[in-house]
């Protein structure tokens, strides 16, 4: 029951990912266009800094939400079965070969693709 509830938990934070990815490209789509409004000098500054502390806003609420539902998460810790490659972490230049984090990669790819 509670693997059920984590696996939603889970999805949600994606979900919210994917919100405040979208939202912080629409933010940098509004600066990249700029004051490109037919009105006067004031009222396109205005608009301007009007739409992007909506924006910024949104960014922040979606950003909000996230860490609300990364807090909510449980750490697997040693529920995470990683058979031999759990092994590969012993490897004693971990820096120069990235073996273990695609193998971790491949893992999780793996798992997803079977859910």
């Amino acid at each position: 029951m509670a693997s059920i509830q984590q696996d939603k938990i889970i999805e949600h934070a994606i979900l919210s990912t994917q919100k405040l990815r979208a939202s912080v490209a629409k933010s940098f789509h509004h600066l990249q266009d700029g004051t490109s409004n037919t009105q006067d000098d004031e009222d396109k500054i205005k608009a301007f800094v009007s739409k992007l502390q909506e924006d910024l806003s949104t960014v922040n609420d979606n950003y909000t939400e996230l860490e609300r539902f990364t807090a909510s998460m449980v750490p697997l810790g040693d529920k995470a079965q990683l058979h031999n490659s759990g092994f590969l972490s012993l490897d004693p230049i971990t820096d120069k070969t990235p073996i273990y984090t695609q193998a971790l990669q491949s893992y999780k790819w793996a798992a997803k693709v079977r859910s």
